[in-house]
């Protein structure tokens, strides 16, 4: 196990809200899988329509992360799995950073432990450019948290936006009486930007005005260093998540 899974499974087991990892051995029902992901791999390798943004080293912590994700998937939903692991590989391979393909692995399987449903959406590299979801779990919220990857708005391109739509259930607090309490449903539609150039220090000027317009829209942002996923990928994906859909996330 190479150092990025090492510190993957580390970051899943310090986060502490999932109970079903198998400690000893995370690739214990990841064989099968793993074959299926060099297959893939190779073949996006060498096809010469692939828009891959990844080089080979850049891939290759995230094809070494996978077993570990797609064991987690598979405690979680024995009974279901992913309809073909390729739906998942073309988005993380179109990332144009290992830390950003983890962080999106580390918050499905957050979502994914929260009931959320759960989509990464992408455009499909293969053949007419075109719009794609690989849709994660049904869960049972009534909203959905779609995970975009390289989000294209006005003159920016974002390597992930998450957005979180649908309806939830709230209290009316007009129509209610202690002994009678009213549900409505109500619309949300909540975006948040998630880059990777955090600074120990200050921000830039540029990363402030980019914070405040984002801010302005009502949209979100959060910035991390790679040194802040290295130690806590999944503590950065429970933030994003808490804030994202206002729930208790652990």
């Amino acid at each position: 196990m190479n150092e990025a899974s090492e510190k993957f499974r580390k970051s899943l087991i310090a986060w502490g809200g999932w109970s079903k990892l198998i400690y000893d051995d995370p690739k214990a029902l990841a064989t099968d899988i793993t074959k299926t992901v060099s297959d893939i791999g190779r073949a996006q390798q060498t096809a010469t329509n692939t828009k891959s943004k990844l080089t080979n080293s850049q891939w290759e912590p995230i094809a070494n992360v996978l077993p570990i994700f797609f064991n987690a998937y598979l405690q979680q939903e024995l009974a279901r799995i992913l309809d073909g692991p390729s739906e998942i590989i073309t988005p993380l391979r179109l990332t144009n950073d290992s830390n950003i393909a983890l962080l999106m692995l580390a918050l499905v399987v957050v979502a994914r432990e929260h009931s959320f449903k759960v989509e990464i959406v992408y455009e499909c590299p293969y053949g007419e450019p075109h719009e794609e979801a690989c849709k994660l779990s049904s869960g049972n919220q009534l909203a959905t948290i779609f995970i975009h990857v390289n989000y294209k708005h006005a003159d920016e391109t974002f390597p992930l936006l998450l957005s979180y739509e649908g309806q939830e259930f709230v209290w009316d607090k007009q129509e209610s009486t202690p002994k009678n309490p009213v549900w409505c449903n109500v619309p949300v539609d909540r975006k948040a930007a998630i880059f990777f150039d955090g600074l120990i220090h200050a921000k830039t000027l540029d990363q402030q005005n980019m914070d405040d317009f984002l801010t302005k829209s009502g949209w979100l942002s959060f910035r991390f260093s790679a040194e802040e996923l290295s130690e806590g990928l999944f503590q950065c994906a429970t933030g994003i998540l808490k804030s994202l859909t206002g729930k208790e996330i652990r």
